[in-house]
């Protein structure tokens, strides 16, 4: 199960360079069953395969590891536009902060997304003072719906 909090972010006060990054391109594939979302990334040298329920604070998640060669004959199945991004690793407190800048059609959205092993413990978090508006609950901005976008504005 997976618990996670999603932000947008307008404005970065600090140098994201100076953490941990990975360039991710993922996929979302046709789903084989109602109800589950599919995509397939390739983050830094290594592959996934994901399946994750549809919700928003709470959802399941199964990933594993896949090769290249898995990657790209998944590829046959893609279903909208690749989501290009990279994902900064910063450590907040007892949590981890996955910064993600989008780039190519995404380019101009920032979000930050935080796991939690609770519901509680979700509840109880204080995003720091550079967290925007929190998107969790907003389909929009759902990786799956983002990738069927041709272009992103600020408006959106």
């Amino acid at each position: 199960m997976e618990i996670e909090r999603k932000y947008l972010i307008k404005d970065i006060p600090f140098e994201p360079d100076s953490y941990d990054k990975k360039e991710i391109i993922q996929c979302y594939l046709n789903p084989v069953q109602k109800g589950i979302e599919r995509r397939v990334r390739k983050k830094g040298e290594k592959f996934y395969y994901t399946e994750k329920s549809f919700g928003d604070l709470i959802r399941e998640e199964k990933e594993h590891e896949i090769n290249k060669e898995e990657f790209e004959n998944l590829l046959s199945e893609k279903i909208n536009n690749p989501i290009y991004k990279t994902r900064y690793i910063i450590p907040f407190n007892n949590y981890t902060i996955e910064l993600d800048i989008y780039q190519k059609q995404l380019r101009g959205l920032i979000t930050a997304d935080v796991e939690f092993n609770s519901l509680e413990e979700s509840n109880q978090f204080n995003p720091p003072h550079w967290f925007g508006k929190e998107i969790t609950y907003e389909k929009k901005y759902k990786n799956f719906i983002l990738a069927s976008l041709e272009k992103y504005n600020s408006d959106y």
